[in-house]
């Protein structure tokens, strides 16, 4: 039901923005089983924004400058929650 309030402002963003595909996520807590959409960087300066999903996000993280998916200030993962709505 909460999706059929939100996907009309996503829709709204993504004409204004011009943005040919865009997701909507969810605040997090570190650890929650969960996929979370990233910004994956790569040495030659390359990215991409993906889901990773919960059960390798934390390993995946463990071998960044995060090390690991800590809580910001906020009390919340700073990798929000994928809901799967493109």
């Amino acid at each position: 039901v909460l999706a059929f309030k939100a996907i009309p402002a996503a829709l709204g963003v993504s004409e204004r923005l011009n943005l040919v595909m865009n997701s909507l996520t969810v605040p997090r807590a570190p650890g929650e089983a969960t996929g979370a959409i990233c910004t994956l960087k790569h040495k030659s300066g390359t990215s991409m924004v993906i889901n990773v999903e919960y059960n390798q996000l934390d390993a995946l993280l463990q071998e960044s400058p995060a090390g690991g998916d800590n809580a910001d200030a906020s009390g919340f993962s700073p990798y929000p929650g994928n809901v799967n709505t493109l």
